[in-house]
Formats: structure tokens, C-alpha cells, sequence
């Protein structure tokens, strides 16, 4: 098997600045050299990896690994939603992610939630590594075909495996979501589900906040969930406009560094 596609390293230089210590990618990804805009964490790297292809196509598998070693500080966003086209029932379309956040580092990756088009089926693996005092806020989700009158994609898989610098598994999820599912469920017409995991030490003051958040948004049904062994926290909200998905997202995460560093950051896209 090939190595992953998008493979980066941050490090913390002796100015305090994170930088890539080591950046590889390959078809269909390409990056730009990082940037510092953030009030605080004042060292944080920003990278916006770009991607030639927005589609993942039937049997298409990508591979992403991000490590942060001691102290760095790193935030990635995708550049906008990948479309998955219909696929084999049984050879779904994979996306995997290898996550290690070294002693006392911060990462945090916001990736706009898959679109699923009718008939796609897609599987999802995020493998992640904590080391002592280390933080990650992970953004995530999957939507479907704004158009269709109810969701026709075949499958959504995920599995998500959380564990400590020695190897003791913290938490993990797996699930299958299928439009059956939804529906058996007696879900109102939802056309978007975002996920956020707030791994590491959290107050409970942004525990709080984001209860508030989920209660006072229209068109979302959420909830907030402890995770085992202190692992942090999981945001989940189901969505009724797709609108919602990255609103969703960067108001969770506006939140939790108002909480860490009483400052809202600059817009990654707008830069300010």
C-alpha cells in the first residue's frame, strides 16, 4: 500500500512559531506555505490544503497524516466540500486520517462534511494519538444532495479510534448511517449532520457555551456528549438547512478559544 497522500509534520520553532517540519503530498492534493494571522495563539500555523479534485469517485481511497510534535500549534481547513458520486455497494469510497498531537501541542482541523450524492457509499477512518497535555479540536460531518426530496445515498461509515502516547484506547465510535436508518428514526428532513470533537482538557464553562450554542440555534438539533476517560468532549447536531454545516463548525470553534484565550480568531478565508 502507498503511503498517504497529504503527510505533514509541525514543529515549534525557538521564536515560538509552529512551522511544517515535514510537508509531502501528492495527486490530488498541493499546498501553500503556512501563515501566522492569529492574535493567540500567537505561533500557530495555518494551512489550507488544496485539493485539484473536489470529487471522490467510486473506489477512490485518500490517506491523510498530521503530526504535531511537543508544543506545536497547528490549524488546517479544507478549501470546500468534496462531492462522493455513487459507488459499489461493497467497495465503498474511504478517507482515512492519521492524527498524532504531541505533548502539550494543539491541533485543529475544521474539514467541510462530504456531500453524498444518490447511490454513494462512504467510509471513513480517524485514527488519533494524544500525548500528555495535548488538544484537538476535530470538525467533521457528512451531508447529502440538497436537491433530493429525502436522502438516497447508500451508506456512511465511520470509525473513530481515540488513544493515549501509550497505545490505551480512550474512546471510540462506529456507525453506519443509511437513509433507512433516518427514516426509522422519525428524523424531521434533515440534510446535514456535524460532528465536533473536543479531545484533551476542556472548562466547563465552554461545556456550558455549547449547550447554550446548540439550544439557541434554529434549524439544528444537537446535543454534547462526555467522553470516556476524560477524552474530551463530542458536539453532535443533526441540521436542517445545509447552510448550517460550517456555521455550525466555526461558532463551536470561536468558542472554545474565546473560552482558552478570551479573543475570537481572525476568519481563515477572509483573514481578519
Amino acid at each position: 500500500m502507498m503511503g498517504p497522500q497529504l503527510d505533514l509534520t509541525f514543529a515549534q520553532g525557538r521564536d515560538g512559531r509552529s512551522r511544517l517540519l515535514r510537508r509531502s503530498c501528492r495527486y490530488p492534493w498541493s499546498l501553500t506555505r503556512p501563515f501566522w494571522i492569529d492574535p493567540a495563539p500567537v505561533g500557530m500555523a495555518t494551512v489550507i490544503p488544496q485539493s485539484s479534485c473536489s470529487i471522490l469517485l467510486d473506489g477512490d481511497c485518500l490517506r491523510q497524516s498530521i503530526r504535531l510534535e511537543q508544543g506545536a500549534e497547528a490549524h488546517l481547513a479544507s478549501q470546500g466540500a468534496q462531492v462522493v458520486h455513487r459507488g459499489d455497494p461493497k467497495e465503498p469510497s474511504r478517507v482515512d486520517w492519521q492524527l498524532k498531537v504531541g505533548a502539550g501541542a494543539i491541533l485543529e482541523l475544521l474539514w467541510d462534511p462530504p456531500i453524498l450524492l444518490p447511490g454513494a457509499h462512504m467510509a471513513q477512518c480517524l485514527d488519533i494519538t494524544l500525548a500528555p497535555g495535548a488538544r484537538l479540536l476535530l470538525a467533521e460531518g457528512l451531508a447529502w444532495h440538497p436537491d433530493a426530496a429525502s436522502p438516497a445515498f447508500h451508506a456512511f461509515e465511520s470509525r473513530v479510534g481515540i488513544r493515549d502516547n501509550a497505545g490505551r484506547l480512550l474512546a471510540v465510535e462506529e456507525s453506519r448511517i443509511t437513509p433507512e436508518a433516518l427514516r426509522r428514526g422519525g428524523c424531521p428532513p434533515l440534510v446535514a449532520i456535524v460532528t465536533v470533537w473536543a479531545l484533551g482538557a476542556v472548562s466547563a464553562g465552554f461545556s456550558q457555551d455549547v449547550r447554550g450554542l446548540l439550544r439557541a440555534w434554529p434549524d439544528a438539533y444537537g446535543a454534547v456528549t462526555e467522553l470516556p476517560n476524560a477524552a474530551g468532549l463530542l458536539v453532535r447536531a443533526l441540521c436542517l438547512r445545509s447552510t448550517l454545516t460550517r456555521q455550525l463548525q466555526e461558532a463551536i470553534w470561536r468558542a472554545l478559544r474565546e473560552d482558552r484565550y478570551g479573543v475570537s480568531p481572525p476568519d481563515r478565508r477572509r483573514g481578519r
